[in-house]
């Protein structure tokens, strides 16, 4: 597993603002998204470069020192025991977003902490 560095490239002369994303595996550029914001841009440059080696599909960022710029992803394996807890909180966010559920039922979510403890032990 790779860590991937994305960083803004603002406009030049010849080229418009872009997004590249990198590992020791390799590189990849995309355009930047106006309509989205800073996050999403650089989570679609890190998303492209996973799709590029197939790598997994749990995608974790944050921002880089001061001074470094951009921000760094790491990947958590497909049989991660996370996997499940993410895939079990965002069905119950989906949910709730449509308007199936009243709130969060807690049960449900203490199972899926549940299950991300046991990824860490």
């Amino acid at each position: 597993m790779q860590a991937i560095h994305t960083k803004f490239h603002p406009p030049t002369n010849t080229r418009i603002p872009r997004v590249s994303a990198k590992a020791s595996a390799g590189r990849v550029s995309i355009p930047w998204a106006d309509n989205l914001g800073i996050e999403e841009n650089h989570e679609r440059a890190a998303r492209k470069l996973m799709a590029k080696f197939g790598w997994g599909n749990c995608l974790v960022g944050g921002s880089m020192p001061e001074g470094v710029g951009g921000l760094v992803w790491v990947m958590i394996p497909n049989n991660h025991p996370l996997i499940a807890a993410c895939a079990k909180l965002e069905s119950i966010r989906e949910e709730f977003q449509a308007g199936a559920r009243s709130g969060y039922h807690m049960g449900v979510i203490s199972s899926a902490m549940d299950l991300a403890r046991e990824g860490r032990q």
